[in-house]
């Protein structure tokens, strides 16, 4: 891989004289019109659980899981964002530095994320509930031929590498000036805390957590032990990217495994603007390999927070 030589690799493919036409004829949506198509969005997630064998017990999950997202969520943002602040470092202490506006992060939070993912969830849980199978699995024997060990990494590998190159091209593209309007949701926290790391759009909402509807279908297999870990992870390492500190050990063995951090992330917020080649900025989401590889990332942020993560660990 050309970043371990020095060299990010810069990759913008020309696109036809159609292609280019029909993008120079389409107009973004203005803020108002997304924030309308994302209500009808939120209304046809909600709706699909009328197409459900039992719609009662479908939206009977889906208030429990509302209840069950929000109520973790909220209570690890708050636990994180006190410890950040008691253990960590300011990221953005400039005076111009925009106030962390929580209580609109939590509002957008519960539209854009915790609506869409409850819907979601409902699926999966509606099936363990009526005694059906889901993908979920206690042995390894049920998840892959044999139950062989080897196999599993192998597919949990490959489903990470997928995972991440989808959230950092969909990431990218809600960038484009065409999906921004969705996107500025997020981006109105310029200084996020941990409560803005689901502070999204409903539009984006469904596009990072569809997946969760694979949850419901047994024959995808997945090894409990190894995946609610995973996911907590994911959730609590969310929150510290908005956290808007630093804590100095955390960063240094992120940026040894190449996984995002706060310090990493929060330069997306501060410079994040519309722009799909604009690349001031970071567009990664869970490894920060894809933004070197394309070289999304102000030159030399990267050996800058390395050097500053280590230097604090000193």
């Amino acid at each position: 891989f050309c970043v371990w030589a020095g060299q990010p690799c810069s990759i913008r493919l020309p696109p036809s004289a159609f292609l280019r036409s029909l993008h120079g004829k389409m107009k973004p949506l203005s803020y108002d019109a997304a924030r309308m198509v994302d209500f009808g969005l939120l209304l046809g997630v909600v709706s699909l659980g009328l197409t459900h064998k039992d719609p009662s017990v479908y939206y009977q999950c889906a208030v429990k899981a509302f209840g069950y997202v929000l109520a973790f969520t909220w209570v690890t943002q708050g636990l994180f964002q006190l410890v950040a602040r008691s253990c960590g470092r300011l990221i953005q202490t400039s005076e111009k530095a925009q106030k962390q506006l929580i209580f609109k992060e939590i509002f957008d939070t519960v539209t854009g994320a915790a609506i869409p993912i409850s819907c979601f969830i409902a699926w999966p849980y509606s099936r363990s509930v009526m005694g059906e199978e889901t993908a979920l699995r206690d042995t390894l024997d049920e998840c892959v031929p044999f139950g062989s060990p080897v196999l599993y990494v192998l597919k949990v590998i490959a489903g990470l590498l997928v995972a991440d190159a989808y959230n950092y091209w969909k990431h990218r593209f809600f960038h484009h000036k065409l999906l921004w309007p969705f996107h500025k949701v997020h981006h109105a926290h310029h200084n996020p805390s941990a409560f803005g790391g689901y502070a999204v759009s409903v539009f984006y909402g469904i596009s990072t957590f569809w997946p969760i509807v694979f949850f419901s279908f047994p024959w995808v297999g997945l090894y409990v032990p190894i995946h609610a870990p995973f996911l907590g992870f994911y959730v609590l390492l969310n929150h510290y990217l908005h956290s808007g500190y630093v804590i100095a050990p955390v960063e240094n063995a992120l940026h040894k495994l190449y996984i995002m951090s706060s310090a990493w992330h929060n330069v997306h917020h501060e410079k994040g603007r519309v722009g799909f080649n604009y690349k001031d900025q970071t567009f990664s989401e869970i490894s920060c390999l894809w933004d070197l590889w394309m070289g999304t990332y102000p030159q030399g942020h990267y050996e800058q927070t390395v050097a500053k993560s280590n230097k604090a660990a000193q």
